[in-house]
């Protein structure tokens, strides 16, 4: 009969935390066992429905953790994408997994991490800041205001492309190389 009541593990771990005590009856659904698996950490977000369209399975993101000093930057990759949303906070938000592409012995379980996700990539583009683009009501233009030859502000339509996460926008036609945007006017 002892040998029935001997806990196994359904996976190779260490155990974290034990939480019971020798003669305790433990009631159902009670956690009293903690076991870290061997295998590499992932990292479990919760992307709202805004940004879910953007994310690809195999896009690269950039991980940073608060608890680890200095400028720490790991890469991982996404693995998974839920197909169905988690409420979270009257939310709609999707769960994506990530795993790393190489390993930090400073990571712990639990640990909070800032996440990056690169979902599209250009090189040597026009960029400018995206309260440089003025968008009037009802209207589907786009504008930015650049500096004439006699130094005055001159409207010129524009088409954009990606946004950055640092603020920028892509412009795709409108504005050329050298061309001096102007981002506020004073009055």
């Amino acid at each position: 009969k002892i040998n029935k009541t001997r806990l196994y593990s359904p996976i190779c771990g260490v155990v974290v935390r034990q939480e019971a005590t020798v003669g305790e009856i433990i009631q159902a659904n009670t956690t009293v066992v903690s076991i870290e698996s061997e295998n590499d950490f992932e990292i479990k977000a919760f992307v709202p429905e805004i940004d879910i369209a953007k994310i690809r399975l195999n896009n690269v993101a950039d991980i940073t953790f608060d608890a680890i000093e200095g400028d720490i930057h790991l890469t991982a990759n996404v693995t998974s994408i839920d197909p169905a949303e988690t409420i979270i906070d009257g939310m709609a938000t999707y769960k994506i997994k990530l795993t790393f592409t190489q390993t930090n012995q400073d990571i712990k379980s639990g640990m909070t991490a800032d996440i990056e996700i690169e979902t599209a990539q250009k090189k040597n583009v026009i960029a400018v800041p995206s309260r440089a683009i003025i968008q009037e009501n009802g209207n589907k233009k786009k504008i930015a205001r650049i500096l004439g030859s006699d130094n005055t502000a001159v409207e010129v339509e524009v088409t954009t492309g990606l946004r950055g996460s640092d603020g920028n926008v892509e412009i795709t036609s409108g504005i050329n190389e050298g061309d001096k945007v102007i981002v506020y006017i004073q009055d």
